[in-house]
């Protein structure tokens, strides 16, 4: 017969802890929805620019007749502007 741990033990560094307190932790701080999760938020970030790259990419070369170069530089600066910018202010702020 195994013999049990008990509740409380001591570490490496001679503390007393709690000997399931890595599993409590986790399900203390485990998300509640889908979109809580780590990733989730990603995944709608590259969306949006997505979307959003394709409708600058429309718009400019429709009003721009320069060179490619010219429209990866508007593209990119709008981009920058209209996903990035926000998303900083927003984690900042």
């Amino acid at each position: 017969m195994k013999k049990s741990e008990g509740i409380l033990r001591k570490n490496r560094m001679r503390e007393i802890e709690r000997t399931n307190q890595k599993k409590d932790f986790k399900k203390k701080y485990k998300s509640d929805t889908p979109m809580e999760k780590t990733a989730v938020p990603y995944i709608i970030m590259l969306l949006c620019a997505t979307m959003d790259g394709a409708v600058f990419y429309s718009l400019f070369s429709l009003l721009s007749f320069d060179s490619p170069f010219i429209l990866m530089v508007e593209l990119a600066a709008f981009l920058f502007a209209f996903d990035v910018v926000p998303i900083y202010m927003g984690l900042q702020i």
